[in-house]
């Protein structure tokens, strides 16, 4: 229902709750990621965690390529983008793995 840096707001999906969840409920389809820092590496990783947590890949994916014009060898951020990109079967996993062994090991 709300997302933000630090705080995500939960309710029980029940009939007392129906109308807060019809008005603010949010899903991968309606999502929009507003206020966010695209300059701020922390609040960049925090919306990638929350994206892998829920299996918005996508989002999660940006955030990390985002990231990583910040900041070109963090380490999180490759790996996280790594995962996602094995996952997919995207060749391009292999730049990022090749970046993350020189970096990060």
């Amino acid at each position: 229902v709300y997302l933000d840096d630090f705080v995500l707001i939960l309710v029980e999906d029940n009939l007392q709750n129906s109308q807060i969840i019809k008005k603010y409920a949010f899903s991968q389809k309606n999502v929009r990621v507003s206020n966010l820092d695209n300059k701020n590496k922390d609040s960049l990783l925090r919306v990638a965690i929350f994206s892998s947590k829920v299996g918005w890949i996508n989002l999660g994916e940006k955030s990390l390529k985002q990231l990583l014009i910040l900041e070109p060898n963090n380490c999180d951020a490759l790996r996280g983008l790594l995962l996602i990109l094995q996952a997919k079967n995207d060749s391009t996993a292999n730049i990022y793995l090749a970046r993350f062994e020189a970096h990060c090991r």
